[in-house]
């Protein structure tokens, strides 16, 4: 079965570059992390006094709404659109000090919008899915994801980009104190990364990845403490692999998705079943919106494709940091409503 999220990367690459020693070298305003949740946690603790209110997407990452409680701050849960952007009705009245605007599966939101709406609010645009996507950072921050089934797919690490310089200074600040990996931490990533990407392989994640490793946990504990590191130096020594190689390795596969998406979307024309169908400017994944998502499911398996509902607890989440149901209706209907479909590979 094709496992709905991509996490391989050309092994070869893999132990070449973790092992040189050549490591890339950040840019001015630019600051590495282990995830893209450290980058966003700090950069909020670095903008914002404790106790500020921060404007999250209640469909989202739980990560997400963990960063705020790492930096001391409150979510304040915002609403999506039928296109899974931030809903502007209502934004306003929100008196929020900071917005998290999350590009979602590579939809990008209209910050300007955004930011005529709470124009006293630091913008922090989270693209951990909009590698490829964004043109251009409009917010005053913007983070990325490099982690596993991002793209591109290192395995691991978060980018912050400070496009406002009012706040580059707090933040050199806050990051210059962040521990380095260890050395042990070094290689049980290293062994982490290659297993993992040996686990994704279709055979094996039929026989053994997706029955023994992917069973349903339910919703779980939000955790509330997570460590910020600076991004591990093997990671940093792939990421300059990467950078040499962008045109091919994001680019590329880029464009690579959008044709496999155009013909995902072929397969849904006259599914009585579809409402509508959401493709990202990087068509990270194909956003199918269904009144029967199970039923889609079991039809994509048949033909050995994984589909599945993403974030499907995120309303869970959302309670346990101070959701209160009815808050963000459309969100709610989204959860129950939309299968992801994946177009790294063809098929």
């Amino acid at each position: 079965m094709i496992p709905r999220l991509n996490i391989s990367f050309p092994i070869g690459e893999q132990f070449q570059y973790w092992f040189a020693q050549r490591e890339y070298a950040p840019k001015v305003g630019e600051y590495l992390f282990n995830h893209n949740r450290s980058a966003i946690a700090l950069a909020l603790k670095a903008c914002l006094p404790v106790g500020s209110r921060v404007g999250v997407v209640s469909y989202n990452c739980h990560t997400v709404g963990n960063a705020v409680l790492l930096a001391g701050c409150e979510p304040v849960f915002m609403d999506v659109d039928e296109e899974l952007k931030i809903r502007i009705e209502g934004l306003a009245e929100k008196n929020v000090d900071a917005v998290i605007v999350t590009h979602l599966f590579g939809i990008v939101n209209d910050v300007e919008v955004i930011r005529n709406a709470c124009p006293e609010a630091i913008i922090i645009e989270d693209c951990a899915h909009a590698r490829g996507a964004i043109k251009e950072i409009k917010g005053d921050i913007a983070t990325f994801s490099i982690g596993a089934a991002k793209l591109p797919s290192i395995g691991d690490g978060g980018i912050l980009v400070c496009r406002n310089k009012t706040y580059q200074a707090c933040i050199d600040a806050l990051y210059q104190h962040l521990p380095e990996y260890t050395l042990t931490q070094e290689f049980n990533l290293f062994v982490r990364m290659v297993a993992m990407h040996w686990l994704q392989r279709p055979w094996i994640y039929t026989i053994l990845t997706k029955p023994f490793l992917k069973r349903d946990k339910g919703a779980g504990q939000v955790r509330v403490e997570e460590p910020l590191r600076k991004m591990a130096h093997g990671i940093r020594r792939l990421y300059a692999c990467v950078m040499e190689n962008e045109e091919q390795m994001i680019d590329g596969q880029v464009a690579r998705q959008l044709v496999q998406a155009e013909r995902v979307c072929k397969i849904l024309v006259g599914e009585t079943n579809i409402e509508r169908v959401l493709v990202g400017e990087n068509a990270f994944m194909v956003v199918a919106v269904c009144k029967d998502p199970i039923a889609l499911k079991q039809a994509f398996a048949r033909k050995g494709i994984e589909t599945e509902t993403h974030f499907r607890y995120t309303i869970d989440w959302a309670k346990q940091l101070g959701y209160q149901s009815g808050t963000c209706p459309t969100a709610e209907y989204m959860v129950k409503h939309v299968l992801m479909i994946p177009t790294y590979r063809e098929y």
